[in-house]
């Protein structure tokens, strides 16, 4: 591709066209398609090589563009390969199988991951010229679906620079999903669109959660809804399927004084879940439509578990999940105390939702005398319909 990429011809498919021989792939030639031309070159190379190499390329910015650009995955012309040059393939690395598909080109990978670049996609491959590995910067759209970041430059990273995540099916949209009802204010013909203008479109109805630094992610489904980018899970389509469990880790720092004055400092972890059932539901005959509330794993670990292990093997809809709540006499809280040993003091865990909007977590101390007695309130329930 980087040999082909100053040459020039006089019809725009006759760039895609040429190649073919060097490729050795087989094409219907389609005068008239322009650009099409060399997108459907890029498939069929695909269909035929597990070379990730294919997406090791990069283009020159248009005035007015900045790193928050989003685009699909494959090229517009071989002029984006003009550095090639520079990419060598790791020949033993292990190989995956990726494949042309209506949505976009479904592979299974590693997700990388670090807080300063969020989703990361390996190439299997290095730059000749610093040693370092190559990757793609991706910005997950979708359940498991994603749009490629910042197509100026390929990331370049050293071993160990960022944590692995274990493999997932996903999807590399190939180019900007068209969104009819908003074709007034988003140009379909556009090659790249600003992030924050895009998503705003794509994401329909997500929430977000908002966790104080204090709060760590200890496991969550469904993991193919979770953006932990922007920390919210996105909407299934289909409203009997929006429920998510998210297990999380509060770490709590107090002195304790001895009966000598000594002071001791001790810390204390808190493990609790978040639950969320029928938060896009339309159902009108339902209490409360979204249903947020909070489960202390010391008091009711044993059917947390055991609700986890099920969902991840049945798969249930939300109404399914609710009569269980009511089989296992689940609690609904909207806050839980904890009550800091051998101290006055309890440390009060809350939410705070809006419905089709954002859930907030917030962790308080209090004197424990000051802190009401907890209200348990019912999950309502669900139907399928």
């Amino acid at each position: 591709m980087s040999w082909a990429a100053k040459r020039e011809t006089t019809r725009t498919e006759d760039m895609a066209y040429c190649l073919l021989g060097i490729f050795d792939v087989n094409l219907p030639l389609l005068y008239g398609e322009a650009e099409k031309a060399f997108q459907r070159l890029q498939e069929e190379i695909i269909r035929s090589k597990a070379d990730l190499s294919i997406f090791a390329w990069q283009c020159t910015p248009p005035p007015g563009v900045d790193e928050w650009t989003l685009t699909g995955v494959l090229a517009r012309s071989p002029q984006d390969f003009s550095h090639g040059h520079v990419v060598e393939r790791m020949y033993r690395r292990e190989t995956h199988d990726f494949a042309i598909t209506n949505v976009g080109i479904k592979m299974r990978l590693r997700n990388l991951w670090a807080p300063d670049f969020s989703y990361v996609m390996q190439l299997n491959s290095y730059s000749a010229v610093t040693g370092k590995h190559l990757a793609l910067r991706l910005r997950k759209v979708g359940p498991e679906m994603y749009l490629r970041k910042g197509p100026y430059d390929l990331l370049e990273y050293t071993t160990g620079a960022f944590s692995e995540r274990r493999p997932v099916d996903r999807y590399l949209l190939t180019s900007i999903p068209a969104i009819p009802r908003f074709s007034e204010w988003l140009d379909p013909s556009a090659r790249f669109q600003h992030a924050g203008r895009l998503l705003s479109f794509m994401r329909q109805s997500p929430i977000h959660i908002k966790l104080p630094p204090t709060f760590k992610l200890i496991k969550l489904w469904p993991a193919d809804r979770w953006d932990q980018e922007d920390r919210l899970f996105f909407v299934s389509g289909d409203s009997r399927w929006d429920t998510f469990q998210l297990d999380l880790r509060h770490e709590t720092s107090y002195v304790v004084k001895s009966s000598d004055g000594t002071l001791t400092d001790k810390t204390m972890t808190i493990d609790f879940t978040l639950y969320a059932l029928g938060w896009s539901h339309i159902q009108l005959d339902a209490k409360d439509r979204a249903s947020f509330g909070l489960i202390s794993r010391l008091e009711h670990w044993t059917s947390v578990d055991k609700i986890y292990r099920w969902i991840l093997d049945e798969e249930p809809t939300t109404a399914a999940i609710s009569r269980w709540f009511r089989a296992e006499q689940m609690p609904r809280h909207q806050w839980i105390r904890y009550d800091i040993p051998q101290t006055a003091r309890s440390l009060v865990i809350k939410i705070e939702s809006t419905l089709h909007d954002s859930v907030t977590l917030t962790a308080e101390e209090l004197p424990s005398i000051n802190v009401p007695e907890r209200d348990t309130q019912d999950w309502p329930e669900f139907r399928d319909y």
